[in-house]
């Protein structure tokens, strides 16, 4: 599996985990949670931000 950048949006990535799904953690303690759903075809983000514009933009980002 590839790596994720060390920056992402101008945010230090700090570390990754791939329980429940991928996540990314960010220095400042903001976070981001892809999970594909097992019984339909969707996928999820989840996240937590110092600001709704600055999760906003994260989770833009990402998708």
């Amino acid at each position: 599996m590839s790596s994720f950048p060390s920056n992402f949006e101008g945010k230090k990535v700090i570390n990754k985990s791939f329980v429940d799904g991928y996540k990314i953690f960010f220095e400042d303690d903001a976070w981001l949670l892809a999970r594909l759903l097992g019984t339909e075809d969707v996928m999820r983000i989840y996240g937590e931000g110092d600001t709704r514009d600055n999760l906003n933009l994260l989770i833009e980002s990402f998708t």
